[in-house]
């Protein structure tokens, strides 16, 4: 056995924990390709060596075009746990014995899709995930952009807290839109007992980290 192969085995082999992933952004480019056929949506390649190619960020804009891609082939409940259950399977590949999941589900719910079940049909592969001892949970994100999303996000993340929503987190352009809007909904997760997690100072300075901790009460910056 080579030393890059015995390295490889050994960081296999340790459990791990991944507390910064997004549901939509880790679908594989086979499992893209397929729900993008069954539902009827183009990509920018039809194979998936094409896609594997096109996954490779060029800047963020570029990841928020093929995110937003990758959300638009989930329709309905099974295609959201056809993702959960790929990502578990590589979790345990990789000995990830407990994971965080950002999922913004209110991009879903204002594309007409029904934010419960489709939480419902999540917590099924949670379930799963703990039968395997790969434990999975999520963090459902509030989206700066869109601040009329957020209620009903909030709403969810504590309708589902007992069944692996355990963070209401804050996502989106940072540069361009505050996080005055979600003060409230921030505060009222912490008064029912939900973590809160909020992307920071990935387009703007100090000031807006700051912001993230005071505003949004943050436990965790990702």
């Amino acid at each position: 056995m080579t030393q890059d192969a015995a390295l490889e085995r050994f960081a296999l082999a340790l459990p791990k924990a991944e507390l910064h992933v997004h549901l939509e952004g880790s679908m594989k480019p086979e499992t893209l390709l397929r729900l993008a056929r069954r539902r009827g949506v183009t990509l920018p390649a039809d194979d998936v060596a094409g896609l594997k190619e096109w996954f490779r960020f060029r800047d963020f804009e570029h990841f928020v075009q093929i995110y937003l891609a990758c959300s638009s082939t989930l329709v309905h409940p099974e295609d959201f746990q056809a993702v959960a259950r790929d990502f578990l399977d590589e979790q345990e590949r990789q000995n990830v014995v407990y994971s965080e999941v950002h999922f913004t589900v209110a991009t879903h719910v204002w594309s007409g899709r029904n934010g419960a079940e489709i939480l419902d049909a999540l917590c099924e592969v949670v379930a799963e995930g703990e039968k395997r001892k790969t434990r999975l949970r999520f963090i459902l994100d509030v989206v700066r952009n869109f601040p009329e999303r957020a209620d009903v996000t909030l709403e969810l993340a504590l309708r589902f807290r007992d069944r692996g929503v355990v963070a209401l987190g804050l996502t989106g352009m940072e540069a361009d839109f505050a996080n005055d809007p979600f003060r409230d909904h921030f505060l009222e997760a912490e008064k029912q007992g939900l973590h809160r997690c909020a992307h920071a100072g990935e387009h703007a300075g100090p000031n807006a980290i700051r912001s993230a901790l005071e505003v949004a009460r943050a436990e965790r910056i990702g």
